[in-house]
């Protein structure tokens, strides 16, 4: 079960100006993971029962490591920085839980958005690897044809 509480992460202005609230929306457990996840709303519309404008669905495993499952904006959004901010709120909330790794699959069903992605992750410090012809970490019938991630420092 998920819970729908909304915990308050960071208040962010976008490239527009516009006021966004960024917020855990939910923890949950599955299958030996917790489960968390993250929404974007315009700053005065901060309600678990209304569509976030963004969102990002993660995996927390006891290893210390943070899997990104999904990262969206909304279309209408994009392009104005609030994916950037929602990214970086992230990383300091796995920092702030003492995870070390964050990491996600890029999926070939997302090729089309590869050049934003790209800039999104580079642009804070990920690693960005495509798998070449022929990578063992190839599967077939798999969707997956690379990976992002990142290292972060835990402050002391």
């Amino acid at each position: 079960m998920v819970s729908s509480k909304l915990t308050m992460l960071a208040m962010v202005t976008d490239k527009r100006m516009r006021q966004w609230s960024i917020a855990v929306q939910g923890v949950g457990k599955l299958a030996g993971r917790r489960l968390v996840y993250f929404g974007v709303w315009p700053a005065t519309i901060v309600n678990s029962r209304i569509r976030p404008r963004g969102s990002a669905h993660c995996s927390v495993y006891e290893s210390g490591e943070v899997k990104l499952e999904d990262f969206s904006i909304d279309l209408e959004y994009q392009n104005n920085g609030i994916g950037s901010k929602l990214l970086a709120e992230i990383e300091k909330w796995a920092a702030s839980k003492g995870m070390r790794h964050l990491y996600g699959d890029l999926s070939n069903v997302d090729s089309d958005h590869f050049p934003m992605l790209h800039h999104l992750y580079t642009n804070h410090g990920w690693t960005w690897c495509l798998f070449g012809k022929g990578d063992s970490r190839l599967s077939p019938g798999s969707n997956i044809v690379g990976i992002v991630e990142k290292t972060i420092s835990l402050k002391s």
